[in-house]
């Protein structure tokens, strides 16, 4: 009996048991009968029917995926390839943007704004850039172009033989003055024209090194450009072409009363300025005056630098057959051969009048004279001018005339020679430059 009634109970939990299992999924359906009656729902609206769908367009066959790469294995350390190391703390580099490369520094200036005044660099001298003559542009881009033609392995021994080189020609064209200007201690200045020759080592490895670059004075531009150095060139005075044989005229007289004489460089250079001057106040160029005036008071007087194109006609010794061709006769006898070393005591000057073309063409790079062509109505002027003076001759082509020369042209009327060859010259007319024969 306890075993019938036991089966019993058994039942009658799991009939109880299953009712309460419906309860909780049915709950809102059918409340229990002790519960409060639930509210009545909101009638749910009606939704609006579904439109047919139309049936899809069988899919294309797709195409056969490329085998994927075998992915690079993981650092030790388990970073990824994307993952940027992170540099010690004593080497940290300094970000240069968004992208976070690596930027070194430099002691290059920030790239400057349009129009904005150019930031000054450090040099030996302190001023923010080394000025040079402009006289000395012709020496210093010859330096340049024998470097230009080597290959060169390291851009700091470049950079040395670039500094020496204008320190040797500074302190010989300027003397004392090179000094004055920071042409002399340039050391400072290595490190950073190195720095701006190895960039441009790099730019040019394709060719060889820096050797043969395809632009002609490129080397040049780069030293100007890293170490700031520049060239007082002044601006070109215009003078007259026929004025030119009244200039030589003036210059050769000065040439010719200290040749065979040991003057003092002193005098000879004051001499030729002053033939210079008083030709200029002669033919009215007043701006060639007060160019000159300003010249003498520069940080490199002019004078130095005639002194340098004086010094080309001292002469100290030679041989005798040199002697003998620049009319020292007298001198040559000494010796008892041609080839015989003759010196004199002190230096002579050797200066010609025919010297007067090359002396004035160099005085006009430096001062900055430039010839321009005369207009015809004031040709007739100058032909007075000059014929006074007794440097105009007619022109004859059986005539030897050289470059400077003043002559008159029965057809073309007053010109001066301006260049020399075989057999003819060029000669500057108030209408256009005519080629003519002569005897040279």
């Amino acid at each position: 009996m306890a075993v019938g009634r036991s089966k019993s109970l058994a039942k009658g939990k799991a009939a109880k048991a299953k009712p309460a299992k419906a309860a909780k999924s049915a709950k809102l359906a059918k409340p229990a009968s002790n519960a409060k009656p639930a509210k009545a729902a909101k009638p749910a609206k009606a939704t609006k029917p579904t439109k047919a769908t139309k049936p899809s367009k069988p899919a294309k066959p797709s195409a056969p995926t490329k085998p994927a790469k075998p992915a690079k294995p993981e650092k030790a350390n388990g970073a990824s390839k994307h993952a940027v190391p992170m540099a010690p703390p004593s080497k940290a580099r300094k970000s240069n943007g968004a992208n976070g490369a690596a930027r070194t520094p430099t002691t290059d200036p920030p790239p400057s704004k349009k129009g904005a005044a150019p930031i000054p660099l450090p040099t030996a001298s302190g001023r923010g850039g080394l000025l040079l003559p402009g006289w000395l542009r012709p020496r210093v881009e010859g330096l340049t172009q024998k470097c230009q033609e080597v290959d060169w392995e390291e851009p700091g021994q470049l950079a040395a033989t670039l500094l020496e080189g204008i320190k040797e020609i500074a302190v010989e064209e300027l003397g004392d003055h090179a000094a004055a200007i920071g042409a002399v201690k340039l050391e400072p200045l290595r490190p950073m024209l190195a720095k701006a020759l190895g960039r441009e080592f790099d730019m040019r490895e394709s060719l060889g090194g820096l050797g043969k670059g395809p632009v002609k004075g490129w080397l040049l531009k780069v030293m100007m450009r890293a170490i700031g150095m520049r060239f007082d060139e002044p601006k070109a005075i215009q003078a007259p072409v026929l004025a030119r044989p009244l200039f030589e005229r003036a210059v050769g007289e000065a040439l010719e009363r200290v040749r065979g004489t040991a003057s003092d460089p002193r005098t000879v250079v004051r001499g030729l300025i002053e033939a210079l001057d008083n030709t200029a106040r002669e033919v009215g160029l007043a701006q060639l005056n007060e160019r000159i005036a300003g010249a003498r008071s520069a940080p490199v007087p002019f004078e130095q630098a005639v002194r340098r194109v004086a010094q080309a006609f001292q002469v100290s010794g030679a041989t005798a057959a040199q002697w003998a061709k620049l009319g020292f006769s007298d001198v040559a006898s000494r010796a008892k051969s041609n080839g015989e070393w003759i010196s004199v005591p002190r230096a002579i000057w050797a200066t010609r009048r025919e010297d007067a073309t090359q002396v004035l063409d160099r005085l006009g790079q430096i001062i900055g004279l430039a010839w321009a062509k005369t207009e015809g109505q004031a040709s007739s002027s100058w032909a007075q001018r000059l014929g006074a003076a007794g440097v105009l001759r007619p022109y004859a082509p059986s005539e030897y005339f050289s470059k400077g020369d003043a002559l008159s042209h029965p057809r073309f009327g007053i010109g001066v020679v301006t260049t020399v060859e075989q057999g003819r010259v060029e000669v500057t007319f108030p209408d256009g430059v005519r080629k003519l024969a002569h005897a040279g």
